[in-house]
């Protein structure tokens, strides 16, 4: 990626056009050599005019059949080359779906799905969809991803709300600042409410009957105090209980100010996702602080479901779900757009949502 980086950079800039396992070199000094430089091009030839195709079959991009060689158009030679190399297959032998490269159940060792993801940007068949420069794919390597919150014992698996029946499946997928600030606040009531309730369960008998007793008599001493003393403590005890909604009005200035800056930061954290199945119609619906935005059809047009890694519109990579729905548009000519969710979430959340989803429509449109 770096010799790709600094070969792209150059005015113009200078592509390899052949790179395959067979013209890269480990060297002596440990490093990785690129050779072979006969099929290098400085500028795409102008329009009319001949050219010649150079390239591997398997390694080469459908651009570049088209004499349209981009940079990103190396990216694509170097991701089937790592999938050559991860799978002991060369890529032209390897099955095909929408012109993807399908790799993932033959990889010959387990690699870290970020990296899975990684090559399947890489070998994107569209452009549009792939890598743009070598910088950017090697910044998504080297970005780290976010970790989970430290409190697995209570919190739970998902945020993701899921409901099913026999005749509709619903999906709920929070916005990002739901999880990141709401979420930990809901689990740690609920780690404090589960800790009381192994509390309780964990006593004896005896002790908790004595609590009870206790309790009763605090009542009754209640009653007999005079209504001075009792007054006061029971705006003492308002007073302990209201405090949250206290703070929670004290700091609401913080939290617009707080909203306002997250709305800039370059990450939608205010969208959520609302998907729905039924036995024939699919919709999904963007819900975020400008108008909500919605996508329907029938779950026959969902042609593949992928776990990949999405380009928001500040440049920002995530993590998220790919669904590939074939459209319906004139003079009955097919085509195939990407829809994307899922970006606020884990890479286990995706693999359960891609599963979710899956099995719905395998279920409804073959009975598996």
């Amino acid at each position: 990626l770096e010799t790709l980086n600094y070969l792209h950079q150059q005015t113009p800039p200078i592509l390899h056009r052949d790179i395959k396992p067979s013209n890269l070199i480990w060297g002596e000094d440990n490093r990785i050599h690129l050779i072979d430089f006969g099929s290098v091009k400085i500028q795409t030839p102008p329009a009319g005019t001949s050219f010649t195709v150079v390239g591997t079959y398997g390694y080469t991009p459908l651009e570049q059949f088209g004499g349209q060689a981009v940079p990103a158009s190396d990216l694509y030679a170097l991701g089937a080359t790592l999938v050559h190399l991860l799978t002991g297959i060369l890529p032209a032998e390897l099955p095909q779906k929408n012109f993807r490269i399908v790799f993932r159940d033959r990889l010959k060792t387990d690699i870290q799905p970020k990296l899975t993801r990684w090559l399947e940007k890489l070998t994107e068949p569209s452009l549009e969809n792939r890598f743009t420069s070598a910088k950017e794919a090697l910044n998504y390597l080297q970005m780290e991803e976010e970790k989970p919150p430290e409190m697995e014992i209570f919190a739970p698996k998902t945020a993701v709300a899921i409901s099913k029946s026999d005749l509709q499946l619903k999906i709920e997928i929070p916005s990002k600042f739901t999880i990141k600030f709401i979420h930990p606040i809901v689990n740690l009531f609920g780690a404090t409410r589960v800790r009381v309730n192994n509390w309780l369960r964990a006593l004896p008998e005896e002790k908790k009957n004595r609590i009870i007793a206790s309790a009763i008599v605090a009542g009754i001493v209640w009653f007999c105090l005079p209504k001075e003393i009792s007054m006061f403590v029971a705006q003492f005890i308002v007073g302990v209980v209201f405090f949250p909604l206290q703070m929670l009005l004290a700091f609401l200035p913080f939290g617009l100010i707080l909203w306002i800056i997250l709305s800039g930061a370059g990450v939608d954290y205010f969208q959520s996702v609302s998907l729905y199945f039924d036995n024939k119609n699919f919709e999904i619906t963007w819900h975020s602080s400008n108008s909500p935005q919605n996508k329907q059809g029938e779950i026959s047009q969902v042609k593949n479901l992928n776990l990949t890694c999405c380009r928001d519109k500040y440049g920002n990579y995530h993590s998220c779900l790919e669904l590939i729905v074939q459209e319906r548009v004139m003079l009955l000519i097919p085509k195939l757009t990407s829809y994307y969710v899922g970006q606020q979430l884990s890479d286990a959340e995706l693999e359960l949502l891609k599963k979710e989803i899956s099995d719905w429509i395998s279920a409804k449109l073959w009975g598996k």
